[in-house]
């Protein structure tokens, strides 16, 4: 997962062709929560431009890596529920949910890149219209799977005994700003961001 990480940081554009959404900082977040035709021509660049051929490039490349990094993250957050359990945090309806959560990231990632994949081509149409809107749903489903893990395994990392439990508040606060995305749609890159914090103070503890 952490070498996965690396390589789409290298390989995903930096910056938008012309503009993000307002609120955005990263074209890949503004990207799986773009709207409009207009969201996708701002962030990729308009049709048939060579500074659109040059963005798409990259964005899909970084996309295809991504089928691999999905599962990577995924069976972290298994490793983490599994680690929870061992401790004697959690069981039962509680880890269910949180193994639950941790089956429902891959695939709604896969059917996000699948949308993703076909944007990065499509020209304005009735097509494109609908490949947003589904975009829009399995990208919601993606990270309120995340967030929603965060959430509920915030209180039981709390518990832990050593350093890892100050992962607890990352997490925590990862996940309310996932939920603020109803208001401010920008929080949720936000809280994808102190994921990532939490996940890599993870990875670290995981090395014990």
């Amino acid at each position: 997962m952490l070498v996965l990480t690396v390589v789409m940081l290298r390989v995903f554009p930096q910056a938008p062709v012309r503009a993000n959404p307002s609120g955005f900082v990263s074209p890949v977040v503004a990207f799986e929560l773009a709207g409009t035709p207009e969201d996708v021509a701002g962030i990729l660049g308009d049709p048939g431009t060579e500074a659109r051929a040059e963005a798409v490039r990259k964005m899909d490349r970084g996309n295809q890596i991504d089928f691999a990094f999905m599962i990577a993250y995924a069976a972290f957050h298994v490793g983490i529920a599994l680690l929870l359990a061992a401790h004697g945090l959690v069981r039962g309806a509680v880890l269910a949910t949180l193994l639950l959560l941790a089956a429902v990231m891959a695939p709604a990632d896969a059917l996000e890149n699948r949308e993703l994949l076909f944007l990065s081509h499509a020209d304005p149409s009735p097509a494109m219209t609908a490949a947003l809107a589904h975009l829009r749903l399995f990208t919601l489903i993606k990270w309120y799977a995340i967030f929603g893990f965060a959430a509920l395994a915030t209180p039981y990392v709390w518990r832990e005994r050593d350093w890892w439990r100050w992962t607890a508040p990352l997490f925590g606060l990862a996940a309310l700003f996932g939920l603020a995305w109803v208001v401010y749609p920008p929080a949720l890159e936000y809280g994808g961001y102190l994921v990532a914090i939490a996940w890599l103070l993870t990875y670290i503890r995981s090395f014990r």
